[in-house]
């Protein structure tokens, strides 16, 4: 590993217990740099790594936090429900105007 490769926003792992994320890379000289990093929990510190502590360091390949493999019928559904349910927020009469009852049907 290369210390160009630790840029903020990666997650390393080899540093601590758990992968951390790393927030600043502080190059002090020609072959060491502080690394500045936040863990699982929050807590934020700083560590010196020199060239052989580079060695048992990885960096995890970012990935995408979102998948978009969910049934699109399902979603279109949903959505749908949803906009129902709002509706009735914005337009106090949409039962009235939604349903099939004809105004010129005679009351008997």
């Amino acid at each position: 590993m290369r210390a160009s490769d630790l840029t903020a926003g990666v997650t390393v792992h080899g540093l601590r217990a758990s992968p951390v994320s790393v927030l600043a890379n502080i190059p002090h000289g020609v072959d060491t740099l502080e690394l500045v990093f936040r863990d699982g929990a929050g807590v934020t510190d700083t560590q010196l790594l020199y060239p052989a502590d580079l060695e048992r360091l990885t960096v995890e390949q970012p990935g995408s936090r979102w998948s978009f493999d969910a049934d699109g019928a399902a979603f279109r559904l949903a959505a749908e429900a949803l906009r129902i349910r709002m509706a009735g927020l914005h337009d106090p009469m949409l039962a009235v105007s939604s349903s099939d009852v004809p105004l010129s049907a005679k009351v008997v």
